[in-house]
């Protein structure tokens, strides 16, 4: 019976020293990307976004892992990917409900909703959802004015020429 609490401590200590070896080679590999994309380099910021998203599935108990999540989010934003965006900001506010960054990721996750890919009803669902938690955070009050506007054009916008003929948003609209 004691050999076999050695045997099962030595694996733990062994595990354990492999664990934190992974974790430190991966965020070796995210600090060399990091450093390489000065320039922001789409494929380069890619690389990256998939490096922090590993991390963050790997690691998830690491304090560095929302924050990873959240970086990698906001590349895929930032690059056009909506969806895979969407989907790492839903898992930050999922994994990470309380941490700092969930009302930015469920704003963001909103703004994509609405702006990028019109899905109306989702994106005031997210905006709706963070003024309900996060009341008096400064990303809720911009939801708030936001809100009863999500799927309308501006008037502002409405005015704007859309199409080779110069026709406004308005005659667009109304010709449909």
């Amino acid at each position: 019976m004691k050999k076999l609490k050695l045997l099962l401590c030595a694996l733990l200590v062994v595990s354990l020293w492999a664990c934190n070896a992974e974790k430190k080679k991966l965020k070796q590999k995210i600090e060399a990307a990091e450093a390489k994309d000065k320039k922001h380099n789409p494929e380069l910021a890619m690389a990256r976004a998939e490096l922090y998203a590993e991390y963050a599935d790997k690691f998830a108990d690491d304090t560095l892992a929302p924050h990873y999540l959240f970086k990698a989010a906001k590349i895929y934003e930032l690059t056009g990917n909506f969806s895979r965006s969407i989907e790492l900001y839903e898992k930050l506010d999922d994994n990470y409900p309380n941490h700092a960054l969930a009302p930015e990721a469920l704003f963001f996750e909103g703004f994509i909703y609405e702006t990028a890919l019109q899905d109306y009803p989702r994106a005031k669902s997210a905006f709706e959802e963070l003024i309900k938690r996060f009341p008096k955070h400064q990303y809720a009050e911009v939801a708030k004015v936001n809100l009863p506007h999500v799927g309308t054009i501006p008037d502002f916008a409405k005015e704007l020429p859309v199409g080779p003929a110069g026709d406004t948003a308005t005659d667009s609209a109304q010709s449909n």
